[in-house]
This record gives C-alpha cells, sequence and structure tokens, in this order.
C-alpha cells in the first residue's frame, strides 16, 4: 500500500481503512487499463492476420467476451482440423522423433 511501518504507528484505523480502499480502487484501474490494453493487441494482431478489408469491426470482435464456443458464429469458431494440428504442435515433446 505504499506506507512504512512508523507510519502505521500515526495514522487511525478510518485513515488506515481509506488507504486500504484507495489501493484497491488503484488496483482495480490498473487491472481494468490492462485488460483494455490486452485486448487492443489482440484486435490488432487478428485485423493484421485477417487483413483490414475481411477484419469485422472491434465491437464485433469482442462481442463474444463470456459466450460459450456454441454462440458464437461461425466465422469466429476454430476449425476441428485447424485445434487439431495446433494441439499436436503443443503437446509434441521436442525431442520426439530424434534418435
Amino acid at each position: 500500500m505504499g506506507i512504512s511501518p512508523s507510519e502505521l504507528e500515526n495514522i487511525t484505523p478510518y485513515e488506515f481503512d481509506l488507504l486500504r480502499e484507495g489501493h484497491n480502487k488503484h488496483l482495480k484501474i490498473m487491472q481494468e487499463a490492462e485488460w483494455e490494453r490486452t485486448k487492443l493487441i489482440a484486435y490488432t494482431y487478428y485485423v493484421l492476420q485477417v487483413g483490414g478489408d475481411n477484419a469485422v469491426s472491434m465491437d464485433d470482435f469482442f462481442k463474444g467476451d463470456g459466450q460459450s464456443s456454441s454462440d458464437l458464429p461461425e466465422s469466429r469458431k476454430v476449425s476441428a482440423k485447424y485445434k487439431a494440428e495446433m494441439e499436436a504442435k503443443m503437446n509434441r515433446i521436442p525431442w520426439q522423433g530424434k534418435a
């Protein structure tokens, strides 16, 4: 919270509570800012991969936040072939197939 042990001796419980609340609000604001930054990076990467002409708007891109995959439009779903390829790539043991 940014206070030293000597300051703890000189503040009231009410002042401590105010400091704690301020610290928690600051953490929440920083977390929300980081989430917005992460979303912007994800959307930028998406636009670069898809191409600017074919990309959906940022609002449409994040419309699926919190939805199950069955609720997503067909264009946002991951194909079974792509999923299998990526799982195989991620689960591959580095020394597999080497003598």
